[in-house]
């Protein structure tokens, strides 16, 4: 798995932010004197807030706050930064009201502020000073990204010169590939064509290289799912480019560079710890929720077991990602088993007597 190292120093940085904002809020209520009698900082405090760093930086990974799109646009970047802080917000809250410990929060002012305090610190840092240095290490070749340009027709030469000559793009270009074997080792507007997409995994390797970006005006469905496997084997990741994206089953994520827009597809080693990270948050956001409406489902449970015989819960099988089946329950709002059937008859018998009823009454004009 790569991890830019720009993006690390970005991390480390929000953390000394956030770390530094709460840090504020922590001398505010203890040492500072102006919020009641100065008191001695409470240590165990300390592992807390390191743990909710953590889970900030966690956060803004799966938000993209670490992306091209994000970084290098201000008003993007607040508008991702005020979600995360929401939600992780959020979720502290309800996990201090259920774990009554200190270890997490004996002053729930002191976290509020902190809260409040680190976000306008890390919204000055990240809308006022980290577009303009992202920027500058961009138009300085300080921050690169290698990339090779996957077909080296009409459509891959354009692109090549609109990112050649953009100079906040940090795309750097060491090549082409394409699969018309008596275009290999001739070189195409400056830049060589390297081999056939069949040699992704050897070429990755030689040039270091973080992505592909696949160009092709007109290719079989099957030929770009092949050539969009050989990439993510080799651990880059993948932009498709024009209308090509259609042809993708899997969820792609809309971005641009350099006035050029393209779908992307994560490498597989990024997925993977995208997808852990997400779990993790989904595994926790569900436990929260099914612990603060427990007491409403112990209710539904009741009405359902007062109502009617069987099972409160009904249990079915479902396709789920990848095909794989699991099982899913559900509240049952149905009539359970052999009870359904014989109500159903009873149903059916009143229904009719009543028609019948009604139809009789109709024609001897009580009706």
């Amino acid at each position: 798995m790569r991890i830019s190292k720009h993006k690390l120093l970005l991390a480390g940085s929000d953390v000394f932010l956030i770390s530094a904002g709460f840090g504020l809020a922590f001398w505010y209520v203890f040492r500072s004197g102006l919020y009641g009698v100065t008191r001695p900082f409470p240590e165990y405090f300390v592992p807390s807030l390191l743990l909710l760093a953590v889970i900030f930086v966690s956060a803004f990974q799966l938000e993209g706050l670490y992306k091209y799109q994000a970084v290098a646009n201000p008003i993007h970047q607040l508008q991702k930064l005020f979600r995360c802080y929401v939600r992780v917000l959020g979720t502290f809250i309800v996990v201090v009201f259920f774990m009554k410990t200190k270890y997490i929060a004996d002053s729930r002012l002191t976290i509020g502020i902190g809260f409040f305090v680190s976000f306008f610190i890390l919204s000055f840092f990240r809308m006022a000073l980290v577009p303009r240095v992202f920027l500058f290490m961009v138009a300085r070749k300080i921050i690169i990204k290698r990339i090779v340009i996957v077909g080296a027709g009409a459509h891959g030469q354009a692109l090549l010169k609109q990112w050649s000559g953009n100079s906040f793009c940090y795309f750097e270009i060491i090549g082409f590939l394409d699969d018309n074997p008596s275009l290999k080792g001739k070189t195409i507007e400056g830049k060589e064509v390297l081999g056939m997409s069949a040699n992704i995994g050897e070429i990755a390797a030689r040039f270091d290289l973080a992505a592909a970006v696949i160009a092709i005006s007109k290719i079989e469905k099957t030929e770009l799912l092949k050539i969009i496997d050989l990439c993510r084997n080799a651990g880059l990741s993948v932009h498709v480019v024009s209308a090509l994206f259609s042809k993708v089953n899997e969820k792609l994520e809309v971005e641009q560079y350099g006035g050029v827009t393209t779908y992307m597809l994560e490498s597989r080693g990024n997925g993977i710890v995208r997808a852990a990270i997400k779990r993790a948050f989904d595994l926790s956001g569900s436990a929260v929720l099914l612990t603060l409406l427990a007491p409403v489902f112990g209710i539904i449970a009741w009405a359902i077991k007062r109502d009617s015989k069987g099972p409160v819960f009904y249990r079915s099988e479902v396709i789920g990602r990848k095909e794989k089946i699991f099982k899913a329950y559900k509240f049952r709002t149905m009539i359970d088993g052999d009870c359904a059937e014989e109500k159903q008859k009873r149903l059916y018998e009143t229904g009719r007597r009543q028609h019948l009823e009604f139809m009789k009454d109709f024609i001897q004009g009580r009706k």
